[in-house]
């Protein structure tokens, strides 16, 4: 998360179908995303998506579903002249963790801004209620994490997505290299069991590599700056 649990910091189209004998042995990119989506909610649970809106400090509550998942995505902006920070809190609305620092410098150049997302998983305890420190204009969601987009080719700041390609080797570049990066891959087990947690941290280089496992899994992809993947041309 970025606080990233402690961390350094909501389709279209037919598919073949298994029995007809011309069926691609690899799935197209829209069957890919349903499958990794599937084993997103299979894995972390669901719910409907919560949105608000503020300025300064508030206590947002979520509904009791949030807590029942072992898994979400908080994506948010923030404007202001203090740092950022997002706390999870727990039933009796006591805080339990930081989801968002934006004190950290990995996670803006700008102290008083904030456009990213962070994550909770099985390893941190789902929030009952959120509670934002500060003194800007902020706008946050909570999602799950199926609805996360695919992997992308380029983007900025921390953004999760799904993956559901072949892993193996890939590169990338990013602009900023006065601080580090990192991508961290949850396998999602398409029959359930304990999703496997593989980060990469690359050098200060603003080249990198990344060797990721098949998917489907989740990915999280933890830059202030804006970053490029090459992605394969997976067919």
């Amino acid at each position: 998360m970025i606080a990233l649990a402690a961390f350094l910091v909501g389709c279209s189209g037919d598919s073949p179908s298994p029995d007809d004998p011309g069926a691609s042995s690899s799935p197209s990119p829209a069957a890919a995303d349903r499958s990794a989506a599937k084993s997103a909610d299979e894995r972390y649970g669901s719910f409907d998506a919560v949105e608000a809106s503020g300025e300064g400090e508030a206590v947002v509550p979520l509904p009791p579903e949030v807590a029942d998942t072992d898994g979400g995505i908080i994506r948010m902006t923030y404007e202001g002249t203090e740092p950022l920070v997002l706390w999870s809190l727990d039933g009796e609305g006591e805080k339990q963790m930081i989801l968002i620092d934006g004190v950290i410098e990995a996670n803006t150049a700008d102290r008083g801004t904030f456009d990213g997302e962070s994550m909770w998983w099985p390893a941190n305890p789902a929030p009952h209620g959120l509670e934002v420190e500060g003194d800007g204009v902020w706008e946050l969601s909570v999602v799950p994490v199926s609805s996360a987009p695919p992997l992308a080719s380029e983007g900025r700041g921390t953004r999760v997505f799904l993956y559901d390609g072949e892993g193996g080797v890939i590169t990338g570049s990013r602009a900023d290299t006065a601080v580090g990066m990192a991508v961290t891959e949850f396998s999602l087990p398409r029959s359930g069991g304990t999703p496997k947690n593989v980060v990469t941290t690359p050098s200060a280089d603003a080249e990198f590599g990344l060797d990721l496992a098949p998917g489907p899994s989740v990915l999280i992809v933890s830059h202030r700056d804006e970053w490029t993947i090459n992605l394969p041309d997976e067919g």
